[in-house]
């Protein structure tokens, strides 16, 4: 297999450990030419890219939570096809985006009406997939049929809160960058130096099934601005932005 030099303009990617521990990285590509789910293959710390996939139902695609060597999921974050469309949707802030499952030949909907449908995730059992929906501010929880990859709504988490990425630790909690000032962060988008505060929460699920969110850090927009995405790794914590030209490395104290 040759390697294949390709720009990437990603909005999103999900790693897949298949049960032999092959791996392979999927990543949400916004190319000239249309939105594609790219596929590569991690082989010899090398990435080999084996197929992009694209549909007419993904025009608005910003993550991807892969579930299989060619099957995955990918939240829509606007229900309309249209630029007129999409400023409408989020002037009246609709909830008319959606979540698509590709089954390795095509695409369905499977789970609708959210406000904004953004960073999407899976427990370790793969049998629940969180949604985040931005100006909603919810995470849905759906329960996964594993055989047919459909989603039924099991609860809405109120998060009070622009949630965005969802990352998963070893323990099934959910941490997520979020965007507590979302007027704000859109005029950082169109003018960095418009500071939008940073925030991550925590999102525990307790014995009796019910979830406690807890803010693990807060900033006004300073040192990290806008901040979209928050990785955890024993005591370590990565949070990334959106438009920042950097990281933060943080340490989690109990």
């Amino acid at each position: 297999r040759r390697q294949r030099q390709m720009c990437i303009r990603d909005s999103g990617i999900s790693l897949w450990t298949a049960e032999n521990e092959d791996q392979s990285l999927f990543v949400v590509n916004h190319r000239r030419d249309g939105h594609f789910v790219e596929i590569f293959d991690y082989q010899d710390g090398k990435l080999f890219h084996r197929q992009s996939v694209s549909g007419a139902l993904m025009h608005s695609p910003n993550d991807v939570l892969a579930v299989g060597d060619n099957t995955f999921y990918v939240t829509n974050d606007h229900g309309s096809a249209t630029k007129f469309g999409r400023m409408f949707e989020d002037y009246l802030q609709l909830a008319r985006s959606y979540v698509l499952f590709y089954d390795g030949k095509k695409f369905r909907k499977v789970a609708e009406g959210l406000a904004y449908a953004n960073g999407i995730n899976m427990s370790p059992d793969g049998q629940t997939v969180y949604v985040a929906a931005t100006i909603g501010q919810k995470i849905y929880v759906y329960d996964r049929d594993r055989t047919t990859g459909d989603l039924s709504r099991r609860t809405v988490i109120e998060a009070g809160t622009g949630v965005d990425n969802i990352e998963i630790d070893r323990q099934g909690d959910l941490w997520i960058g979020a965007h507590p000032k979302l007027l704000t962060f859109v005029k950082h988008s169109k003018n960095p130096g418009v500071l939008s505060p940073s925030q991550v929460i925590k999102v525990e699920k307790k014995a009796s099934g019910q979830y406690q969110i807890r803010e693990i850090y807060m900033n006004n927009g300073n040192p990290l601005s806008g901040a979209s995405v928050a990785a955890v790794f024993e005591n370590f914590l990565l949070i990334g932005a959106v438009f920042d030209e950097r990281f933060l490395l943080c340490t989690v104290v109990n």
